[in-house]
């Protein structure tokens, strides 16, 4: 499948695309990485934000005593 999309695009015969199939493999593995990485991190970041405003919360709700 990815030699036939560099063959299409490239416009290279699909028996040449087959060799640069490692490399735009890896490439995008590499961009999955990545996003893989952002969402990771960005789910992070809310997990947090949510955290510290429940813990404000309980907080505000809890007895002074």
């Amino acid at each position: 499948m990815i030699a036939y999309r560099i063959s299409q695009e490239s416009g290279k015969p699909f028996q040449e695309a087959l060799s640069d199939v490692p490399a735009e493999a890896q490439r995008l593995f590499a961009d999955l990485r990545g996003r893989a990485d952002d969402a990771v991190e960005r789910g992070r970041e809310m997990f947090m934000e949510k955290q510290e405003e429940m813990e404000e919360q309980l907080r505000e709700d809890a007895p002074v005593q």
